[in-house]
């Protein structure tokens, strides 16, 4: 949802109605969004947690496409788009939206807008060379579903990138600036999480996201983290992912743990990230000018993290032995921070979310 909600807090401040339809045991968020939320059956939680299983083992073992033809074609195109297919065509029926919004990675929002003939607009929520990979990942399992609604197949995945599409990824990830990049509105300034009265020391924050943190990389990947930034000169804010800070033991004096942060918040003032490369948390960083050391471990973020250290703003992590080397050269060598704020500029100048809904008026004329 969180590509989604920049663009629909935008709408409904518009004065325009917004309907989110999202599975049923996420209904909450929206709701402490304050939108109004449209419940989706979901798939056998077995189901979807053994496609997940055969997806990061896949991973782990170093096949890579086979990993994401798994997570994104099976998973996602299929175990999820089936599930929720019969729920947003329900959501449609009943609500008849003018216009139907949806992330790159809903894929039964793509199928029931075009069997509706009812104007879409993607939210691109990765950079566009993966748009592309992710099409064609997921073309196969699209088009079975595709043949059983009795749409025109799509076996290169076109359709799926065809159309109007918006954006929050920086234009340096995606080779420049072009039609279709919009900004989030800027967070309230948040002071970061910790014990840090009169502790000037630059901050390095740590997050891997919500995924890795459920499987091996908890804690242990943490406690690398850890015990190598806190030979560093600097302070130590690491994001758990929702996970018991307590089970990484007791922490050394100036790392600080937390189940959750609000990243757009605290992140004026960190010095550097160390990050999994997951599209959110480079998105994030890199609009509030701050370098990045990427350890990647699946899906995306292999491709996140040479985007990211293609533009200057940042360094892969080759493995996690080189975490505290890495995060070093951020800290030292001004470029990376240098380039980090120009993106950031760049980033600023964007027009802002709310006025994507030019697109969606575009699209909405286009067939009426």
């Amino acid at each position: 949802m969180r590509p989604l909600l920049p663009f629909a807090d935008a709408f409904r401040n518009l004065g325009h109605e917004v309907l989110i339809a999202i599975p049923e045991t996420a209904t909450g968020l929206v709701l402490d969004a304050g939108h109004e939320p449209w419940a989706l059956p979901e798939a056998p939680a077995e189901l979807a947690d053994a496609v997940s299983a055969r997806g990061f083992a896949a991973a782990k073992a170093g096949a890579g496409d086979e990993a994401n033809r798994i997570i994104v074609g099976e998973l996602f195109a299929g175990v999820h788009a089936r599930a929720s297919l019969p729920g947003i065509m329900g959501a449609v029926a009943e609500w008849q939206p003018d216009v139907l919004m949806h992330e790159t990675c809903e894929f039964a929002a793509a199928l029931v807008a075009e069997r509706a003939a009812l104007p879409s607009v993607r939210v691109a929520v990765h950079m566009a060379e993966l748009e592309r990979y992710i099409a064609e990942f997921a073309a196969a399992d699209v088009d079975e579903i595709r043949a059983e609604q009795r749409l025109d197949p799509d076996p290169d995945g076109l359709r799926l990138l065809g159309g109007r599409s918006v954006t929050l990824t920086p234009p340096a990830l995606d080779g420049g600036r072009r039609a279709g990049h919009f900004r989030e509105p800027h967070a309230p300034l948040m002071a970061p999480p910790g014990p840090w009265d009169g502790d000037v020391r630059p901050l390095v924050y740590v997050s891997y996201g919500t995924v890795a943190p459920q499987g091996d990389a908890y804690p242990g990947l943490y406690r690398e983290a850890i015990e190598q930034l806190a030979a560093l000169d600097v302070r130590v804010l690491l994001n758990t992912g929702r996970r018991d800070p307590a089970e990484l033991g007791p922490l050394p004096a100036g790392v600080h743990a937390e189940p959750w942060v609000r990243e757009a918040s605290v992140l004026p003032h960190v010095a550097a990230m160390l990050s999994h490369g997951g599209a959110g948390s480079v998105r994030t960083a890199l609009s509030a000018g701050v370098p990045l050391a990427v350890l990647p471990r699946f899906g995306d973020q292999p491709l996140n993290a040479r985007a990211v250290a293609r533009t200057g703003a940042g360094l892969v992590v080759e493995d996690s032995s080189r975490i505290g080397e890495r995060v070093a050269a951020l800290l030292t060598d001004p470029r990376y921070a240098g380039i980090a704020t120009g993106i950031a500029w760049e980033v600023d100048s964007l027009p802002p979310a709310g006025e994507a809904i030019a697109v969606l008026r575009e699209r909405l004329a286009a067939v009426t």
